[in-house]
């Protein structure tokens, strides 16, 4: 991954960080979708997702079955718990393996687009 870069201590040493991250990102798990700063671009936050009269949840559960036929609610809960964490935890390892930042996972910080 390379040499773990100087933390900063100001916004834009933090925000330079987060590029060389997501740089890295799209070029080794371009699988990964992230984005940084798209607070008025029709994403929620986590909590409030999950707060909508359970329609969200709902669709995310819905959108499992394009992997697998006949899966039950538990099936479908379990594979969007996998998939989201994989890709969760492979965002925030390499933001602190390749800053030495350790990410904000706060619900309230962290947005969802479906």
């Amino acid at each position: 991954m390379g040499d773990n870069l100087d933390s900063g201590n100001s916004r834009d040493g933090d925000t330079r960080q987060a590029d060389v991250v997501l740089a890295w990102l799209v070029k080794h798990f371009p699988q990964v979708a992230v984005s940084m700063g798209l607070q008025n671009s029709g994403f929620l936050p986590v909590t409030d997702a999950w707060r909508r009269d359970g329609d969200f949840v709902d669709n995310l559960l819905n959108y499992q079955n394009r992997f697998a036929t006949g899966m039950d609610d538990r099936t479908r809960g379990a594979h969007l718990i996998s998939f989201y964490s994989h890709h969760l935890s492979i965002v925030a390892g390499a933001v602190y393996l390749l800053t030495g930042l350790v990410p904000d996972l706060h619900p309230d910080r962290l947005m969802i687009r479906f």
